[in-house]
């Protein structure tokens, strides 16, 4: 088994935790946190002094969930704004754990996490952790095998934001995502039983240096419609659901969802342009946008021809947000396996619960399909909930998915050309530990339980287990620190 040095990665902390703890340390500053992208039909509440959120405004959705904002300007895209251009539901809180002010007349939002775990996968199946056996000329570019390992590691993101009017009535926004996962993580990433992708097998790739550098404009045409244009480099084309890490319903799952590069792993693609169009609740966006993959290399920016293109719908109801979407991706890996056509339809829900101590319910349904990948077709779903309380969390995700043979690396007697059916159950719990400065220190745990077809036994072993245990830094969040004025009833 190769295990990352524990030494090493604690030299990187000195690197990764101001990175994340600077944010919650700017709360302190900052007017408030907990900004929320407003659903139009939200009534203005001003607050009074007793309120203590220092004259901001607290809005309530069509159910009376507080949804907190702190000008106008978030209505940019009319409904919750999660990633790139997607929408989240009219419920979520996209932005709970981030800090806003003011400068210039720039409105900006800062967020992010770095959460330092433990993570051992596949631990009840030691003999599979080395295979000894190189590459076979399928996915991997990792010298060697591994279905599974133990790993310290220290996955991290940060978000920077900023918003103002422009002449004419637009809304502008510049927003950039950096990522020391390179760093944190390393190359090699950490282990996951059955991921693939960009190089790696049964291992989740680390994200990039530079995971969003993009500018959005938005202009209203009248009071139900409006128009928009986005540009990323890296940046997120209208393909998939909202990125993973921006869905409430994760919980605070830090793993990556296996059925990544099926649905939404198109959230850090170097080149993307994208134009919209909004109608009260329903959105259409188009995408042209580069599909190669982002390489080993994490530290650059993969420029080249805009050679793919996507289309997206979506619709808002209520608390729940529909979207369905397909693309034609040109060759996203470097090795000649042609085209893929990706389609997506996801279902997502946001609604909170109770006036005194609400509690927040969060849930997302995908379903994502590739054709073309190989010569073959492959379906994946995910489902993913979680249940959010002032101090305390529970979530939960479930996946099946077909991963082809020559993508599992497989050697020996395996078919290469077979799709075999894999199946994870994941369960984690956490909570709030210890607040200060505005930083908020959230200790989780989550186990998995991972079933595979039958002919994948002598590769992984039986019923193939895998915890983790974590500490998460991030700015504090406004929900956990305050309790609800109205919330919906069951």
């Amino acid at each position: 088994m190769r295990l990352i040095p524990v030494p090493f990665r604690l030299r990187t902390l000195s690197l990764t935790l101001p990175f994340a703890v600077s944010l919650g340390m700017m709360t302190t500053n900052a007017p408030h946190a907990g900004h929320f992208t407003p659903r139009p039909d939200s009534t203005r509440i001003e607050d009074s002094e007793e309120s203590g959120v220092h004259a901001t405004h607290v809005r309530h959705g069509t159910h009376g969930a507080p949804l907190h904002a702190a000008h106008d300007l978030s209505l940019i895209l009319s409904e919750p704004l999660g990633s790139g251009t997607g929408w989240l539901p009219g419920g979520a809180n996209p932005h709970e754990h981030a800090v806003h002010f003011n400068a210039g007349g720039w409105t900006i939002m800062s967020h992010g996490e770095a959460v330092l775990r433990y993570n051992t996968v596949n631990f009840n199946n030691k003999k599979r952790w080395s295979t000894r056996s190189p590459r076979s000329g399928g996915q991997s570019d990792y010298p060697r095998l591994e279905r599974g390992g133990r790993i310290l590691d220290l996955p991290n993101w940060a978000m920077l934001a900023a918003e103002r009017t422009t002449p004419g009535g637009g809304h502008l926004m510049l927003r950039g995502m950096l990522s020391l996962d390179p760093v944190t993580i390393g190359r090699p990433g950490y282990p996951l039983l059955y991921q693939t992708g960009e190089g790696l097998t049964d291992r989740q790739h680390p994200h990039d240096l530079f995971m969003e550098l993009g500018v959005l404009y938005s202009h209203p045409i009248d009071e139900t419609q409006r128009v928009f244009a986005y540009a990323g480099l890296p940046g997120e084309p209208a393909l998939g659901p909202v990125a993973f890490m921006h869905r409430g319903s994760i919980g605070g799952n830090p793993d990556a969802p296996l059925g990544h590069h099926f649905q939404d792993a198109t959230h850090i693609t170097h080149g993307v342009l994208t134009a919209g169009y909004i109608y009260n609740r329903t959105k259409l966006d188009a995408s042209l946008f580069r599909g190669r993959e982002p390489d080993a290399e994490r530290f650059g920016i993969d420029a080249g021809p805009l050679d793919s293109w996507s289309v997206r719908a979506t619709q808002n109801v209520k608390d729940w947000s529909l979207q369905a979407s397909y693309g034609r991706i040109h060759a996203p890996e470097p090795d000649d396996h042609g085209d893929v056509h990706r389609t997506t339809v996801s279902v997502s829900r946001a609604r909170t619960y109770r006036a005194a101590n609400p509690i927040r319910h969060e849930t997302t349904l995908v379903w994502g399909m590739n054709a073309g990948h190989h010569g073959t077709v492959a379906h994946s779903v995910l489902r993913e909930s979680s249940l959010t309380g002032r101090r305390g969390q529970l979530w939960s995700r479930w996946e099946v998915l077909q991963r082809g043979g020559e993508e599992l690396d497989l050697v020996g007697n395996a078919d290469v050309d077979r799709q075999y059916w894999v199946y994870a159950l994941t369960i984690g719990a956490g909570g709030r530990v210890w607040t200060v400065a505005g930083t908020e220190f959230f200790l989780g745990a989550q186990g998995t339980l991972n079933l595979h077809d039958a002919a994948l036994e002598p590769y992984y072993g039986n019923f193939p287990l895998a915890a983790q245990i974590f500490l998460k830094v991030r700015p504090a969040s406004w929900f956990a620190s305050q309790a609800s004025p109205a919330a919906t009833t069951p």
